[in-house]
């Protein structure tokens, strides 16, 4: 397989930290248990998020966009997310050339039918499983400069070769790769204990709820 180039401009839709932890609480109302231990890392609700989705049936899997996560040059703490953080649902993408910039696509910049339309699957689909009205203002259209799918730690492993690997093999890649990012950062060392007690919590939460 061909190595893609090292990055893509991406359009699609951020949202500030304050909302997203407050969406992220109501797609797993077990994380709340965590918050009586004090404030979590940002990349404990990035997980969940992540989490949520992958639990999705197979009709609903690819409605839920996957996730970025864009910080502020200022940051304090790299464990933290600030007011200038971004959690960005990407609808669409196209790979560029290394010397291209946003300015040479401009097309990734407009807001289109298709944008709106995954959009509204996403807010539908949270109502539906949930019952929780996501708010359209708090979802800002932008496109963005980044690392190409492929290359991208986080995300690299949803790229893949369908002649050669199946897109189980790819999601047990994703589910290591946000464990070895988190890890690096130094999160997972730390938050490794609470973070069991919590899936634990929410599996406990889910099946007296019927979830499970």
């Amino acid at each position: 397989m061909q190595v893609p180039p090292q990055n893509a401009i991406f359009g699609g839709y951020s949202m500030g930290y304050e909302y997203f932890q407050k969406l992220v609480l109501d797609l797993s109302p077990g994380l709340a248990a965590c918050l009586q231990h004090g404030p979590q890392p940002f990349i404990v609700y990035v997980l969940e998020y992540d989490s949520w989705r992958r639990a999705l049936p197979k009709e609903d899997y690819e409605k839920a966009p996957l996730l970025k996560v864009f910080h502020g040059p200022n940051r304090k703490n790299e464990n933290e997310a600030d007011a200038n953080s971004k959690f960005f649902f990407w609808t669409r993408w196209v790979p560029i050339a290394d010397d291209s910039s946003k300015k040479d696509y401009p097309d990734m910049a407009q807001e289109t039918d298709i944008d709106k339309s995954r959009r509204d699957e996403l807010i539908a689909l949270i109502k539906r499983r949930n019952d929780f009205s996501v708010d359209k203002t708090r979802l800002q259209f932008e496109s963005v400069k980044h690392i190409h799918p492929f290359h991208d730690p986080l995300t690299g492993c949803i790229v893949y070769d369908p002649a050669q690997e199946s897109p189980r093999d790819v999601e047990e890649r994703r589910i290591l790769a946000i464990t070895v990012a988190a890890d690096r950062a130094g999160i997972w060392k730390r938050k490794k204990d609470s973070i069991n007690r919590m899936c634990a919590k929410q599996s406990r939460h889910l099946t007296r709820a019927g979830g499970l």
